[in-house]
């Protein structure tokens, strides 16, 4: 099949209409920004798809007019936590999220998903949500090797980091 034969059939995950909405706490006035830096420790290309540390991220927080909530589970909430009682504008989501179905409601109540390439990418995608995905320069093969966005999800938008520089440049673009 070609790419541009994809059906597109996006969005194909949604929440049952009986489910109460998720409440995010924060400026109802701002633009909610998901986050997820980093991925399964386990996963063979880890090191290179995870963000070392969440303060790479730390231009886009002093943004006044966004509101971030963490959906980090795992390695890096330490780092989450820290942030979230020191920024005005940074919550942690991910404390009080235990399943896919209650992620995916969170993720329902945002604007945009800003993440590496884990499930939330999917599940964001798949659900029709703006989703920016940063991508190490040996991302997985499904990412293609120069596209700026995804034949698989019509509203996902990738960020790659350049073979040479670091992951401060794929920050500025976004």
């Amino acid at each position: 099949m070609e790419l541009d034969a994809l059906p597109e059939s996006v969005p194909y995950l949604r929440i049952p209409s009986n489910m109460p909405a998720f409440k995010l706490s924060g400026r109802h006035d701002a633009v909610k920004i998901g986050i997820v830096f980093k991925g399964a420790p386990t996963h063979e290309n880890d090191e290179a798809r995870s963000l070392p540390s969440l303060e790479v991220l730390a231009p886009l927080f002093v943004r006044s007019d966004l509101e971030f909530y963490s959906l980090q589970k795992g390695p890096g909430a330490e780092e989450v936590v820290d942030l979230a009682q020191r920024l005005p504008n940074f919550h942690d989501v991910g404390t009080t999220v235990s399943t896919m179905m209650e992620t995916a409601r969170a993720i329902e109540a945002l604007d945009l998903v800003l993440t590496v390439d884990t499930s939330v990418a999917h599940v964001a995608a798949a659900m029709g949500k703006p989703t920016w995905m940063l991508l190490p320069a040996s991302a997985d093969w499904r990412w293609h090797y120069v596209r700026e966005d995804s034949p698989w999800y019509p509203s996902m938008k990738l960020f790659r980091h350049p073979f040479c520089g670091g992951w401060s440049e794929v920050v500025m673009r976004v």
